[in-house]
């Protein structure tokens, strides 16, 4: 997840980034850092991919909320 800046305002990207390739296979942009997001940008990254073995985050809130 990065902060992105704008007009005053703080939006937020996820990424889900295949380590083997460096691919990005699933993102979202969005106003808030509600756990939404990430489960937006997993699933758009499962769609088109088989689900990984392991899945990293940085264990912050949008990631253990339940």
């Amino acid at each position: 997840m990065t902060y992105l800046p704008l007009n005053g305002k703080h939006y937020y990207a996820v990424f889900i980034i295949d380590v083997y390739t460096k691919k990005i296979v699933g993102f979202i942009v969005s106003d808030n850092m509600r756990a939404q997001a990430n489960l937006e940008a997993l699933k758009m990254a499962l769609k088109e991919n088989n689900a990984p073995e392991v899945h990293n985050s940085d264990r912050g809130s949008q990631y253990t909320y339940h």
